[in-house]
C-alpha cells in the first residue's frame, strides 16, 4: 500500500558538552520543525516513508527514505541521496559506521543510538535519540521527532529556531 501523508519532522540538536563547566550555562538547543509532504510505502515484509529534504542554501532538495522490516522494526536505515549522501543505521545501544560522501572526499561517519521507539505502524510515530560521530568527534545529542498526519488537517510549514 502506497499513501501519500504529511510528516511533522522535529528535531533538536544539543552541543557537545566538551569543555563546559558546571559554571557554564548549557547552550539552548537547535530546533527544527518541518510538515512536509511524505510518502508512507508498507509492504508485506517492509514499511518505508520517504521525502525531499529542502535545502535552506537553495540547492536542489535531497530524496531521503526511512525504512524497516516488519520482523526487525527496532533497526532503522536512512538513505540521504543529493549533495551529501550518507546511509545511517539506527538500533538502540548500537553504533553503526558508514561514510559522508562529498564531491571532494569520503568522512568517517559513526551513529550512536541511545533510544529508539518505532511506532509509526501503531501509532503513526518515530522517536530517536542519537549521537553522530565524524571521524571520532562527537557532534552532540539529536532527537528526532516524527510524526504521520492526516493531508487534510495539515498546511505546509517550515519552521527553524535557533
Amino acid at each position: 500500500m502506497l499513501k501519500k501523508v504529511y510528516m511533522t519532522f522535529t528535531a533538536l540538536q544539543y552541543e557537545p558538552s566538551v569543555g563546559v563547566s558546571e559554571k557554564d550555562e548549557a547552550s539552548e538547543p537547535v530546533s527544527i520543525v518541518q510538515h512536509l509532504s511524505a510518502r508512507f510505502r508498507e509492504t508485506a515484509q517492509e514499511v518505508s516513508l520517504s521525502y525531499d529534504e529542502p535545502d535552506e542554501n537553495s540547492r536542489p532538495s535531497a530524496r531521503v527514505q526511512l525504512y524497516f522490516t516488519k520482523s526487525d522494526p527496532n533497526t532503522i536505515t536512512l538513505t540521504r541521496s543529493g549533495a551529501q549522501n550518507y546511509v545511517l543505521v539506527f538500533c538502540e545501544g548500537r553504533r553503526h559506521a558508514s561514510e559522508y560522501l562529498l564531491p571532494e572526499m569520503n568522512i568517517e561517519l559513526s551513529v550512536v543510538t541511545r533510544r529508539l521507539h518505532n511506532a509509526l505502524l501503531s501509532e503513526g510515530s518515530l522517536h530517536l535519540e542519537y549521537s553522530v560521530e565524524l571521524q571520532g568527534c562527537s557532534d552532540g545529542l539529536r532527537v528526532i521527532d516524527i510524526r504521520l498526519d492526516d493531508p487534510s488537517e495539515v498546511t505546509a510549514l517550515r519552521e527553524y529556531r535557533t
